[in-house]
């Protein structure tokens, strides 16, 4: 992993410490593990900024996003039916 991607994802490990429901952050982690091939990861990260997303009443902008990068990690997994 390129040095800058390991304290980007060291700042995004920070942020949730200090607050748990950041989606940002965890979209942040989930595209990280996505792009290291660490799919159940991304999975795991982006349920968490929706979950989070969601309990905030905050459907904005990203919302669209979020469900195809969820859909694209489903594909990836091998899960085509949840990709759809």
């Amino acid at each position: 992993m390129l040095k800058e991607t390991v304290e980007i994802k060291v700042d995004y490990e920070k942020a949730l410490s200090t607050n748990p429901a950041n989606p940002f952050a965890w979209k942040g982690l989930a595209r990280i593990h996505r792009c290291r091939g660490k799919y159940d990861e991304a999975m795991i990260c982006l349920r968490k900024c929706v979950f989070f997303y969601e309990k905030s009443g905050t459907q904005n902008h990203a919302w669209p996003e979020l469900i195809a990068e969820q859909a694209e990690i489903y594909f990836l997994l091998g899960n085509t039916e949840m990709a759809e």
